[in-house]
């Protein structure tokens, strides 16, 4: 779908510019796509990955907690610098969006208690090898985007559709179709409870 998508829009912005005659996509029927459940992490694996970051890779803990506390994506985490993190909000220019709009999220008190935290840097090099490192320590496999699907499954039960689709830049009927009711409300507040430990 996203490659047919794609390629209409390359062909029709062609087609307006006089380059070719038609659109060749016109007249295609589009497949129909069965439809694929997100994976979401559980909250003790949630806890287990933190605590294993905490311990042997603290750096780490900025990219992993501004997707699953704050609902950014893999990549705009990565590019965050330090400098968008400033009076209680995450700030990123549209330079740094997926879809090329700023972006401006509240930190919660959650959120705020672990970028606290000793050793924690904001974006960072190797992020991905170092994820899989992260992953062999913890014995927690984190499957494509579930970062973030845990962050839309769990605020999505906490906090309702709107202040979701505000975080996570996705628009409230998104949210109800690939996350409503993938969570329990009781696994939700656990999920926002989830904080650093101190004597570690």
């Amino acid at each position: 779908m996203n490659n047919y998508k794609f390629a209409s829009s390359v062909f029709n912005w062609c087609f307006k510019r006089k380059i070719i005659k038609d659109n060749p996509c016109i007249g295609v029927t589009i497949p129909i796509v069965p439809f694929k459940g997100v994976s979401i992490l559980t909250v003790p694996k949630i806890r287990t990955l933190l605590e294993t970051c905490q311990k042997g890779s603290p750096s780490l803990i900025g990219f992993i907690v501004l997707v699953i506390f704050a609902g950014l994506r893999v990549a705009e985490s990565a590019r965050c610098l330090p400098s968008n993190i400033a009076n209680g909000v995450i700030d990123l220019g549209g330079d740094s969006t997926k879809l090329n709009i700023r972006r401006c999220i509240k930190i919660t008190p959650q959120l705020a208690a672990w970028l606290a935290l000793p050793g924690v840097e904001i974006g960072g090099k190797h992020i991905h090898q170092r994820m899989r490192e992260l992953q062999a320590a913890s014995g927690v496999t984190i499957p494509k985007n579930a970062l973030r699907h845990s962050f839309c499954s769990y605020s999505l039960e906490l906090y309702g559709a709107d202040a979701t689709a505000r975080a996570a830049n996705n628009s409230p009927a998104m949210l109800f179709r690939h996350y409503a009711a993938m969570v329990s409300l009781e696994d939700a507040k656990a999920f926002s409870e989830i904080l650093p430990e101190v004597n570690l």
